[in-house]
C-alpha cells in the first residue's frame, strides 16, 4: 500500500500580515515545490530532503510557522 503515497514536507504559515506573492517569492528562493492558499494559512510544500532548509529560510524571512511536518500524500486522487 505504501506505493500509493509519497512523502512531502508541508510548512503552514500564518496568513495574517503577509501576501501570497511574498510567501511565494520566499518559498521559491528557499527551494520549495509549491504554495497553496488555504482559509487561514499558506501551505508550502517541499521535498522531504529540502523540508528543514525551506522551513528555516521561511522563519528567517520573518514568516510565522504554525505547523511543519513531513506527511504522506496520496499519489492518486
Amino acid at each position: 500500500v505504501s506505493w500509493l503515497f509519497s512523502p512531502h514536507g508541508v510548512i503552514s504559515l500564518d496568513k495574517s500580515g503577509t501576501t501570497e506573492d511574498a510567501v511565494m517569492e520566499a518559498a521559491i528562493e528557499a527551494g520549495a515545490d509549491d504554495v497553496k492558499t488555504e482559509d487561514e494559512t499558506f501551505d508550502v510544500f517541499a521535498a522531504p530532503e529540502d523540508y528543514t532548509a525551506v522551513r528555516d529560510a521561511l522563519e528567517a524571512a520573518g514568516f510565522k510557522v504554525l505547523n511543519a511536518e513531513v506527511i504522506m500524500v496520496p499519489s492518486t486522487t
